[in-house]
């Protein structure tokens, strides 16, 4: 904790089973040894103290350089413990009476993690000169480095949005740098960057078929990616001349055939994915379109606005169906069988709706900031929600109940999406990561 105190607390009921005192400034990272019974932690005092897990009772001391302590990792088998500090050395202690085994220098900035390969055999370490080194733990020798190139770089801005590809494998994230990442789910591994909007990615969505990425920008384009090779198709925006209009959401209709996207000052467009004609223009949201979704068969289209309602449109005709006054709305989504329809409000509250009568069911409420995105399972039996109070909410749809709340970003969590079978769960945020969730077994 920021008060420099280690806390353990029983999971089945969350009681406090007892309070770790001895560091004299922030804690920041915690780690228990593979049998649970060491408790190791790294403080901003620039010391690492082992604590006895069964009693807390201060083992050992662990002290450096007095710099301070970003992260600490125990290796497989328990022996020896890592450690990152601010002065951009890793050191390596044998757990069994505390000696220094050996340190490893190299980085340029501050280490924030610290981790061991499943056989012990290797160390990795990222830091904050945007490297990632490779160590061999038997005699400390680096095994490699890797630095982001340009052309390739993992987020260096707060991530505004992500999505799946229809079949899992491959997550997207767009930036405020201007840049949508492709990721393989299986490893995290960056595939590539797409580079070529002005401004913050505020929207991406993957065609059903998952041949397409579509991203929109507050450069005022909305644009069309291959997604097999990053290569780009095609720009759509409105003639050269007109003021610039901010793109905030976007989402392909269920064949593929349209694309529809939200702008900052209240207009939906409607574009033709084959030739990128626009073919329709909704009018009627007096501020902001922060969310557009169609419903599953692909005749109704949902958008919610900041200017407080949520407005169903006939796809067909552009015919504009029913207007529901919510308050100002982040997010909108169909659920997978169409008969209900979310809407995250800026208030931090959820409200469920019936679409065939537009009647509100229910109001889920917890958040304690706006809520920013919010995702059906694809079975419908699962709400998320992200929130600028850094959180990820899981609500089950039947009776509203709050299922789980995920923590450990920070910052305001501005996208999230289920994979496909529904298993993970994706969160992005403007903390600059991407973290992936276990949702079901």
């Amino acid at each position: 904790s920021w008060d420099g105190t280690v806390r353990l607390w029983r999971v089945a009921d969350g009681q406090l089973l007892r309070l770790l005192e001895g560091h004299t400034w922030p804690v920041y990272s915690v780690a228990f040894s593979p049998d649970g019974s060491i408790l190791a932690s790294g403080s901003w005092d620039g010391t690492v103290r082992l604590w006895r897990a069964a009693d807390g009772q201060l083992l050992r001391l662990l002290e450096g350089r007095r710099e301070p302590v970003n992260g600490v990792a125990f290796s497989p088998d328990g022996s020896i413990l890592a450690s990152g500090s601010w002065d951009g050395t890793v050191r390596l202690w044998r757990v069994a009476d505390g000696q220094l085994l050996r340190a490893l220098q190299g980085h340029q900035g501050g280490i924030r993690s610290v981790v061991f390969s499943p056989d012990g055999a290797i160390l990795a370490s990222a830091s904050e000169d945007k490297t990632f080194r490779l160590w061999r733990v038997a005699d400390g020798q680096l095994l490699h480095t890797r630095a982001p190139t340009e052309e390739l770089q993992g987020p260096i801005d707060q991530v505004v949005c992500v999505a799946f590809s229809p079949d899992g494998s491959i997550l997207a994230s767009g930036s405020g740098d201007g840049m949508i990442r492709l990721w393989r789910v299986a490893d995290g591994r960056l595939l590539r960057a797409l580079k070529g909007h002005t401004g913050p990615v505020s929207s991406v969505a993957f065609s059903p078929n998952g041949e397409l990425l579509a991203s929109g920008s507050d450069d005022g384009t909305v644009r069309l990616w291959r997604a097999a090779n990053g290569q780009l198709l095609g720009v759509l925006k409105e003639k050269e001349g007109e003021w610039l209009r901010r793109v905030r959401s976007l989402a392909f209709s269920p064949d593929g055939g349209i694309l529809a996207s939200g702008l900052s000052d209240g207009i939906v467009q409607l574009w033709r994915v084959a030739d990128g004609r626009l073919t329709g223009v909704l009018e009627g949201h007096t501020w902001v379109v922060g969310s557009v979704a169609f419903s599953p068969d692909g005749a109704i289209l949902a958008s919610g606005s900041l200017d407080g309602t949520v407005r169903l449109w006939r796809v067909s005709d552009d015919a504009l169906l029913r207007t529901l006054h919510t308050g100002p709305v982040s997010s909108v989504a169909f659920s997978p069988d169409g008969q209900l329809l979310a809407s995250g409000l800026e208030d931090g509250t959820i409200r469920l709706w019936r679409v065939a009568d537009s009647a509100p069911l229910r109001i889920l409420k917890g958040h304690t900031g706006p809520v920013l995105n919010v995702a059906f399972s694809p079975d419908g039996r699962i709400l998320a929600s992200g929130s600028m109070d850094r959180t990820v909410r899981l609500w089950r749809v039947s009776d509203g109940a709050l299922l789980r709340t995920l923590e450990g970003h920070t910052g305001w969590v501005h996208g999230v999406a289920f994979s496909p079978d529904g298993r993970l769960l994706a969160s992005g945020s403007e903390d600059s990561t991407v973290r992936l969730w276990g949702v079901q077994p």
